[in-house]
């Protein structure tokens, strides 16, 4: 099950994804992955904005990439908790693709499991692997409890799918959140 705390649906048993907020990568259209962006302005208005809806909540346990624009967010957003740090969170390696438009790689069908992946990045099969390791073990260790996770993108497309089901058509993009969105799965 699949909701939006923004619309006043409230739950005790759930987990909480939030995409960090905008950076001045994300207003250029920049491939991001593993380069340590900071939110700019925006993005820390962003997660202003989140901290109050979060309020009533107390989470069990928050979970957060290590990447700086994901901590940035979570610790603005919810302040009062202690952060677990895990590298399974951050965000796809691009490698030597980061820093450079997105639009020029759209051929390359980065975010589609049924194209042959070109290129030297990460492969989205190693993306989804380490996402959900990652879920099945918080479903596992942590079930009936509220969770915290803060992460990006590309780490929330895979993370939807693990709830909503792999995309049939192979396409993940479909699942992007916008900057700072919040997102509730029932665990």
């Amino acid at each position: 099950m699949i909701s939006n705390i923004f619309y006043g649906y409230r739950c005790i048993f759930m987990i909480y994804f939030i995409r960090h907020g905008q950076t001045d990568w994300n207003v250029l259209g920049l491939l991001q992955g593993q380069t340590d962006v900071p939110l700019n302005s925006v993005g820390i208005e962003q997660a202003k904005q989140i901290a109050p809806k979060l309020q009533g909540v107390t989470f069990d346990k928050v979970f957060c990439s290590p990447l700086s624009r994901a901590v940035q967010t979570c610790k603005i957003a919810y302040p009062k908790g202690e952060i677990t740090l895990d590298k399974r969170l951050i965000e796809r390696s691009f490698r030597d693709y980061e820093g450079k438009r997105a639009v020029d790689f759209k051929e390359f069908g980065f975010w589609n499991a049924n194209v042959k992946q070109t290129g030297d990045c990460e492969s989205l099969q190693s993306v989804i692997d380490r996402v959900y390791d990652f879920l099945d073990e918080i479903m596992q260790k942590y079930s009936g409890q509220n969770v915290l996770v803060v992460c990006h993108g590309g780490v929330g497309m895979v993370f939807q799918s693990y709830f909503l089901g792999k995309p049939t058509d192979g396409d993940y993009y479909r699942y992007l959140l916008p900057n700072c969105a919040v997102a509730t799965f029932s665990n």
